[in-house]
């Protein structure tokens, strides 16, 4: 053994923190060693079978979709066009009968919301592509009161405006069928249509025959509101099997509620006389007022009906 060796042997004996140091060293390695072999040396651990069927590719996939959420969340259906109407049921009456259906529904939300609170079988006829036209509908529809498309056509006057949807002569058949089939998707609770101004629309035989041939294979039915004495809609529904019934008065003309009541006293003249008849108010405050006081006279001698059970 060479002198250095021996030298430095002396001075490990003599230097016992060096010993200590060799003494961990050496713990250390056989300790790596061990959990390399039980825990991390392929094909040893539990989890690596297990594992190593996932391709990596897959993995790598499955890691970019998102856990699901903790509850369903709700998609939002798209706006159906009516084929078929809703169907109705009929209801027990006494007595004449006698319908109201309030007009211009939907661009007044907080208006329209009084009307439909009234404890009265009121009709809404909604305006397509309104503001509030869906929310009111799906109200009014929640309390079992029909629901109108209330058609926008052309009127005589350029200075009337009947808004968004309007049918108008000058469209020919494909564009006419485009908007009135856009327009009942806006009021998808729709089992009957009425017509909104339309005083040049609805006195054209052959644009009311077009639009009649629409809605002829449904169960769709048409109110003539009768904004002019030369209508021919109703008559031309009646010829055409459409099921049908006409306006027989405008309840608010003059927006007065002493003079409103006396329209419904004459509604239920004419109703008790002909067995039926139907009135075409407007979401005013005077016409709710006039409808808020008549209520026990509306619950007496007649029944408030669904326009549904008027039509033929």
């Amino acid at each position: 053994m060479s002198r250095n060796r021996k030298a430095s042997r002396r001075q490990i004996k003599k230097s016992p923190f060096l010993r200590l140091f060799f003494l961990g060293l050496l713990i250390c390695v056989s300790m790596a060693a061990t959990v390399y072999l039980i825990f991390l040396r392929p094909g040893t651990h539990p989890q690596a079978e297990k594992n190593s069927v996932i391709a990596p590719a897959k993995m790598a996939q499955e890691s970019l979709i998102p856990a699901p959420p903790a509850s369903p969340v709700p998609v939002p259906q798209e706006k159906v066009i009516p084929i078929i109407a809703k169907e109705t049921v009929a209801e027990h009456t006494k007595g004449p009968q006698i319908a109201i259906i309030i007009d211009d529904i939907g661009n007044l939300r907080k208006m329209g919301e009084k009307f439909i609170d009234l404890d009265l079988n009121l009709n809404f006829s909604i305006l397509p592509h309104s503001a509030h036209g869906l929310k009111l509908a799906q109200k009014a529809h929640s309390k079992g009161r029909d629901i109108l498309l209330h058609l926008p056509m052309e009127p005589i006057g350029q200075k009337w405006d009947p808004g968004p949807g309007a049918l108008f002569l000058k469209m020919d058949a494909q564009t006419m069928r485009s908007t009135l089939l856009k327009d009942l998707a806006a009021v998808p609770l729709a089992i009957g249509i009425n017509n909104h101004m339309g005083s040049r629309y609805s006195e054209n035989e052959e644009a009311m025959t077009a639009f009649l041939t629409e809605i002829k294979p449904t169960n769709l039915f048409f109110i003539d509101s009768l904004t002019s004495s030369k209508s021919v809609g109703y008559k031309l529904a009646k010829n055409m099997a459409v099921k049908t019934a006409k306006r027989n008065i405008f309840l608010d003309n003059e927006k007065d509620p002493a003079k409103i009541i006396k329209q419904l006293e004459q509604l239920i003249k004419i109703a008790q006389k002909h067995g039926k008849a139907i009135a075409i108010g407007h979401p005013y405050p005077e016409t709710l007022e006039a409808l808020s006081k008549s209520i026990p006279l509306l619950q007496k001698d007649v029944t408030l009906t669904s326009v549904h059970n008027l039509v033929e």
